[in-house]
């Protein structure tokens, strides 16, 4: 039950992603001036990210264990609409120096992308109610019609404007956003009734649980501090900013949101049974994981290419990242275990130390290898906090590294083994597509196979 459930809230966020893509790919097709959108939704995420902080992931945890849900619910419908408030005027205040230290985007367009603020604490709190209660088809199809909206925006912004486009695309996420939420809304049967004592324990709970999901969102605000600062204005920074922080991310998120679906589903039902579960979690999740990182690696011009045209260094840059799908994947689903067993204070800690020992790799790998520094810096900070989750998990005792090392290696092993089939496939009988066939037919090609794999191995593994 808790993979069909992790599949149906990863179903959810992929077609989510899907539909973004196409969002963005329309944007950009029909655009004079995409980056208006690009730099304007940069700097309102960065502050969303700290106004949402810990908020569906610690809800989810409280909802699982409260009995008494009337009281929290009304608690935190209020906290929230409070939280929006003071985050939008917040965000109003700071957003001239902001900008003036990240990508210089439009003021107009960031004012209109920070009207989500209002309402994103509300729609991450009803998420976290809903998946707390495993009600994951709920939050899976509010997904697919936040992004759904967003694309019905896009379309009709561009039959009416050509000049308005990229203001009326970032007034169609606060729409978006408004949609998904009430698709939640109806989906949570409780009346709220008024009652004290939950701040505290709010905070408690959220506020360290979201130090562990803000992680990237803190790798990101250090990127986009230090890539700036250290390379100066000799080169187009805003171009690599661009495609480093906002479209690149964009594209290696879409597999990553499958493991946090898996974490997501953790959270509030990691049972007495843990380590057979998390060994058919991560038999699920590492040959997903495995497959899009070769994919990525192998094809990222055809890929980055769909969405973003004529873009090489932003396909280079896809390129080098994709092997944080597979470091971020799994270190997704280890703070969903760490969430799980509530053992997160020594987690946050590590945190903060690799925000600082990344800050600290910035300034000094950046000025020499350019953007790979930020990108180099990323892997061994995360690398750092997966080190000391495992030591945590292993604490508890769940003996982690003994279900991931095997899974891994098989995995791996047979990707590879996949790659030497296709191209010996290839090879032999001399195909010759045009450029889009030719990518489609051995993405297919290099799926088929490596499914195959898996299967004749499960199957050598019952008959032995």
């Amino acid at each position: 039950m808790l993979i069909k459930k992790s599949f149906a809230l990863a179903i959810g966020q992929i077609v989510n992603r899907i539909l973004s893509l196409l969002f963005i790919y329309l944007l950009s097709h029909n655009s004079n001036n995409a980056n208006v959108y690009t730099s304007s939704y940069l700097v309102f995420s960065l502050f969303n990210d700290l106004a949402t902080i810990g908020l569906i992931p610690g809800t989810s945890k409280i909802v699982s264990e409260e009995k008494e849900l009337e009281g929290f619910l009304y608690f935190g419908r209020r906290l929230t609409l409070f939280i929006g408030i003071v985050f939008f005027l917040i965000y109003i205040v700071l957003l001239k120096p902001t900008q003036s230290i990240t990508l210089n985007s439009d003021y107009l367009g960031a004012i209109i992308a920070g009207i989500s603020l209002l309402i994103t604490p509300r729609y991450f709190f009803n998420r976290g109610v809903i998946q707390g209660q495993m009600k994951m088809y709920s939050s899976a199809i509010s997904l697919m019609i936040e992004a759904f909206i967003r694309v019905i925006v896009i379309i009709v912004a561009i039959n009416l404007s050509s000049e308005y486009i990229e203001y009326l695309a970032l007034f169609g996420n606060f729409l978006s956003v408004l949609g998904g939420n009430l698709i939640l809304r109806l989906s949570i049967h409780i009346k709220p009734i008024r009652r004290k004592g939950y701040l505290i324990k709010y905070f408690n709970v959220c506020l360290p649980y979201g130090m562990l999901t803000l992680f990237f969102t803190l790798y990101q605000a250090v990127d986009v501090f230090t890539l700036k600062r250290s390379l100066g204005e000799s080169i187009n920074i805003d171009l690599i900013a661009s495609a480093y922080l906002y479209q690149a991310n964009r594209l290696i998120y879409l597999p990553i949101m499958i493991a946090s679906s898996f974490a997501a589903s953790l959270i509030p039902s990691l049972n007495d049974n843990k380590e057979n579960t998390l060994i058919n979690i991560f038999n699920y999740l590492f040959p997903i994981l495995i497959l899009f990182t070769g994919a990525y690696f192998l094809y990222a011009k055809d890929i980055f290419n769909i969405i973003y045209p004529d873009n090489f260094l932003g396909a280079e840059i896809l390129k080098s990242m994709s092997l944080l799908i597979l470091i971020l994947g799994f270190y997704k689903v280890l703070i969903g275990i760490i969430h799980s067993i509530g053992n997160v204070e020594v987690m946050v800690c590590t945190t903060w130390i690799a925000f600082v020992f990344k800050y600290v790799l910035n300034i000094f790998l950046i000025p020499k290898v350019g953007y790979q520094g930020a990108l180099i810096s990323t892997i061994i900070s995360t690398l750092f906090c997966i080190m000391f989750g495992m030591i945590i998990v292993y604490r508890n005792r769940i003996k982690l590294a003994r279900i991931v090392l095997p899974s891994l290696v098989k995995y791996s092993l047979l990707f590879i083994l996949s790659i030497i089939i296709s191209s010996l496939f290839h090879n032999f009988f001399s195909l010759s597509f045009s450029l889009i066939y030719k990518f489609t037919f051995e993405i297919a090609l290099l799926s088929f196979i490596y499914v195959a794999l898996i299967v004749c191995s499960i199957l050598w593994k019952f008959n032995k």
